[in-house]
This record gives structure tokens, sequence and C-alpha cells, in this order.
């Protein structure tokens, strides 16, 4: 009788924080999972971002191999369109050939229907909770500079003054939206769990999913510092990068 599969990414998760291996992370279900289960104590990611990592890990390809890895004139976008042609047979393909009912579910858009992750799986689900990414306002302001003050220096030299009052009732509107879903603490793991809860899973399975849950807030982060960092205008010091890797 053939197994069903779950396939869990924690995206991010580092091995030396959790418990199981001496960390200080306490993950008492995934300890009891690992006394009948094999644990690895060497295993490494083929790469230290998310879109290569997971096309090795359903091609069984090195980067090397497959070719999906940014460059300095290859970018996120040309990532998706060479992913798209790639010829490997993907993990879900070789399931879904044997018999098996495929699912994905995904909260992070780089494993997503977008850049062609769906690839063999019967449903894909893309989760996305982000306020701030589903806002075309917002998208908008960001092309145009690098946090408010920058944003209200280019309107001004425009001269598109009416501009800054629809980005400032955007931004209080999305701010108080993220509180009210509890984001970015809650980046769709939730709603992944209730999703993986009450749907049926016919006959032999394969199921796989990512969470987003280790990305940042990490310890010690404000809320205005999050704030920055999703705006995407805040530089990551030095000293703070060896601060968060200890």
């Amino acid at each position: 009788m053939e197994p069903n599969i779950l396939l869990i990414v924690c995206d991010t998760l580092r091995k030396d924080i959790i418990d199981l291996y001496g960390g200080e992370a306490k993950m008492p279900n995934l300890r009891k999972l690992a006394k009948d289960s094999m644990v690895y104590d060497n295993c490494i990611a083929p790469s230290p971002w998310t879109f290569p990592s997971h096309v090795s890990l359903f091609t069984g390809l090195y980067p090397s191999e497959h070719g999906i890895h940014e460059t300095k004139d290859v970018k996120v976008e040309q990532l998706r369109e060479r992913h798209m042609r790639l010829g490997a047979e993907r993990l879900a393909e070789f399931l879904s050939a044997r018999g098996y009912n495929t699912l994905g579910v995904s909260n992070n858009l780089m494993v997503s229907r977008f850049t062609g992750f769906d690839r063999g799986f019967r449903n894909f689900f893309n989760i996305e909770p982000s306020p701030w990414s589903r806002s075309k306002i917002a998208t908008e302001a960001r092309n145009i500079g690098a946090g408010m003050f920058q944003i209200s220096k280019e309107l001004i030299a425009a001269r598109r003054i009416n501009d800054m009052l629809k980005y400032a009732k955007e931004f209080m509107r999305i701010k108080s939206l993220a509180k009210a879903v509890n984001y970015p603490m809650d980046k769709g793991a939730e709603l992944t769990n209730s999703l993986i809860t009450y749907t049926p899973l016919y006959g032999k399975f394969f199921l796989f999913v990512n969470y987003y849950e280790m990305h940042e807030p990490y310890k010690g982060f404000d809320e205005k510092e999050m704030l920055d960092n999703l705006l995407g205008i805040r530089k990551t010091s030095a000293a703070k990068v060896e601060r968060l890797k200890g």
C-alpha cells in the first residue's frame, strides 16, 4: 500500500533555533513526530532563498542544473518565465501520474501559481494575507519613492498635491486593516490550518504546505520598525544582522 505524503516547509526556520536540535524554541509536536521518524542532522538547502530552493525541492536538481536563480541581470519576473519553460518533471507531476491526489497550499508569493509552482497539483491554493501587497494604491506609492517623506517630496515636485491625501488615506486604511487581521504576526497560518482541516483528501494524497510565519517580525522589532520593513525603506545595519543571527 502506497503511503500518503505530507511535505511541510517552514520558510526560513533555522535549525539551531529548534529544541529538537538543541535550540530554545519549544516544539513539542515536532519532538513527538521525531520519535517515530528519521531525523536528519546535516540537511542543507540548495540555495539561500525561496525560489531556487523550491525548484530544487520539486525537481531534484541543483540550482546550477535548473538555472532558476537570480543574477545581476535576471530577477524574479525572468525566473518565473524560466521556471514555466523548465522541462524537468516536478514531484507533483510524478505523484499525480501514479494516482495521487495532489494539493498545494502556500502563504508565500514566491511559491505560487504566479511563479509556476502549481504544476502537477490538482488544486493549488495561494493565501496572501498582506493588505500591502493587495493594494494597487500602495504599490503605486511605493513605485514613486521609499517612505512617506520621499513620496511626498516627489508628489510636490510633480505638482500632484491631491494625490498626497489619497496615499495618506490608503496608508491609514491598510495600517488599520493589518491590525485587524493580525498582520504581520499571522501571515496566513490560521487560514491555512482551517483549509487543511476542512478540505477532504480522497484516496492517497500528496499535500504540500508552505508556512511563512518565520519571516519578520523578529524578536526585538518594534511596530514602527516592522512597518518600515514592510515599506522597504529601512536599511539593516551590519550590527543588527549580527544581533538577529545570534
